[in-house]
């Protein structure tokens, strides 16, 4: 089979490939750096250097990244014709159009931007806690990295899965769906846990390559959805897109921060049990009040 694909798909596809690679491998190399490193006073800066490679890496692959236009079957953004058509009569300036696609497009795409908030939000603040328990037990780096290691294999795994699967309108809202039910089932399961069973780390990596399973059911088709729910309000793929990297950028924002804060307030069984019942919400929310879509059928209308 041959694959007429431009260069440009190929390249940047590769690096998409590269970093998903280096996700899985990095965090375990990091602490196997910073345990050899232990007595030497370039201990920390050593610890740096694999993520600086990895850095490297990707600078090398965009430096040799081939030159001229992508031919793409559609276009990517929609005319400025159109842009302004759709615009028409909105407030002007950067608060006038600071992410359309939530000012103006109604209940639903606000609500499916809080759940793409949400996995990205349980994720980072589940693998703050993670590691502040670990650190409390006096673990190695070394264990720290191998224990977060899983995780973004399984991401990277269902990354592409889900891709694949989510072909049509009903079956990015079933992924959507099953993504939150995976969520809340994995932290119920570790929060009834007594914490005198959890002495070891296995309910850590249980419940962070849930969490990253979770997320990579809901990221490629919840991108999908909200590109449909912009298409039929009159907003173009571009605008989908912000808002939906958006959404994903505030929850590991705000993902960390609150992981410590409530790691210090109700310990890490009380954070899966909220973040659990966050998610038991969002799945139900998902089942009863999201559209599923119309398909490219919407958006070419």
């Amino acid at each position: 089979v041959t694959l007429n694909m431009h260069p440009h798909v190929l390249t940047w596809g590769c690096m998409l490939s590269v970093t998903n690679i280096a996700a899985v491998i990095t965090p375990a190399v990091t602490g196997y750096v910073y345990t050899a490193g232990t007595g030497s006073p370039w201990q920390q800066v050593l610890a740096f250097v694999p993520q600086a490679a990895v850095v490297m890496l990707a600078l090398a692959v965009a430096c040799f990244a081939p030159n001229g236009k992508p031919a793409f079957a559609e276009p990517l953004l929609v005319d400025k014709g159109a842009a302004e058509e759709s615009n028409a009569g909105t407030t002007e300036g950067f608060c006038g159009s600071f992410l359309p696609v939530y000012r103006l497009g109604g209940t639903q795409p606000r609500l499916l931007g809080l759940l793409i908030f949400l996995p990205f939000f349980a994720l980072s603040a589940l693998l703050v806690a993670a590691l502040l328990a670990m650190h409390e037990c006096g673990l190695p780096a070394s264990v720290l990295g191998g224990v977060i290691a899983p995780g973004y294999a399984v991401q990277a795994i269902l990354n592409s899965a889900a891709g694949n699967v989510a072909r049509t309108p009903t079956s990015r809202h079933a992924l959507v769906v099953l993504g939150h039910a995976i969520n809340a089932a994995g932290l119920i399961c570790v929060a009834a846990v007594p914490a005198s069973l959890c002495a070891g780390v296995m309910p850590l990596v249980v419940v962070l390559c849930l969490a990253n399973a979770a997320k990579a059911s809901i990221d490629s088709p919840s991108i999908s959805l909200m590109n449909e729910l912009a298409a039929s309000r009159g907003h173009g793929p571009g605008e989908a897109a912000s808002a939906s990297e958006s959404a994903g950028t505030l929850g590991n924002l705000l993902g960390p921060l609150a992981g410590q804060v409530l790691y210090e307030v109700v310990h890490f069984h009380g954070l899966c049990w909220l973040l659990a019942g966050a998610s038991a919400l969002a799945c139900a929310a998902c089942v009863l009040c999201l559209e599923r879509g119309a398909g490219p059928a919407a958006a070419v209308a």
